[in-house]
Order: structure tokens, then sequence, then C-alpha cells
């Protein structure tokens, strides 16, 4: 295969990981589970129920003001699925839409880990720890669970 061959098969999949990952954020929103229960409600669960209610709301509130990130980024990637369909195919446009995918994709980023922290700050020191305890878990310890460094 020619370099031009390789590089649209690597656009491709990486648009279909965008897309899968996309589809599944999108998929808890819509879905969620049950009436009142978001995705990140396992990262709660040891908080007491004050924290708990408190923080949900923080959340509720904040995933309103991060929808036009959410927008920009589904856009982005649209955009970028035009570009690599595109005849005849410009390496430029794709490279620039990836670029603007990338971009969109660390704004909504840093607007969530500026969430995170928002709500860390409203935590006692023992719920943080009981946070961090939660992220830190082994990958088959749970849900969202993350290898501790």
């Amino acid at each position: 295969m020619n370099s031009n061959r390789w590089l649209v098969l690597a656009l491709l999949v990486s648009l279909g990981v965008n897309l899968l990952i996309a589809g599944v954020v999108i998929g808890r929103q819509l879905d969620g589970g049950p009436p009142g229960r978001m995705h990140f409600e396992w990262l709660m669960q040891d908080l007491d129920d004050a924290t708990r209610s408190k923080i949900r709301q923080n959340m509720l509130e904040q995933m309103k003001n991060s929808r036009p990130y959410r927008h920009d980024l589904r856009q982005a990637q649209h955009a970028l699925h035009e570009a690599i369909i595109a005849e005849p195919f410009e390496e430029k446009q794709v490279k620039a839409a990836m670029a603007e995918v990338r971009a969109a994709s660390a704004r909504l980023q840093q607007t969530m880990h500026d969430q995170m922290i928002q709500n860390l700050g409203e935590m006692s020191a023992e719920d943080r720890a009981r946070v961090f305890s939660i992220l830190s878990r082994r990958p088959d310890h749970g849900p969202g669970a993350l290898r501790r460094p």
C-alpha cells in the first residue's frame, strides 16, 4: 500500500473510534439508565447523601454548560468525515479537520476537568480521598476504574 492509502486507513480507524466514543457518550446521555441516575453515579457511591446530592446538582448544571463544547466536537467530527470522503481527496483539508477535532476535544476535556475541580473543591478532604480511591482502582475492580500510576 502506498502512503496515501495508509493515511486514509488510519483516518478511517481514527474516525471510527471517535464516532464510537461520541456514540457511547450520547447514548448514555439519552438512555442514562433509571430516572435521575447519571453515568458518573458510581464515582459518588461512597459519598454521604448531602454531598452526593450537591455534586449531582452541580453535574446537571455543568452538563448544560458543556453542551456547546459537545456540539462543537460533533460538528468537528462531521467535518472530518466530510473531508475524508471528499473527492478528490485533499490531504490539507483532512489535516485541518483532524486538528479541529483535537482542538474541540481538548476544549471539552478542559471544561470537564474544570468542572471536576470545582466539584472536588466542594468536598471534604475525606470525600476527595474516597473519590481518588475509586478513580485509582484497577480496571477489573469496577466501572470506570483506572490503574494507579
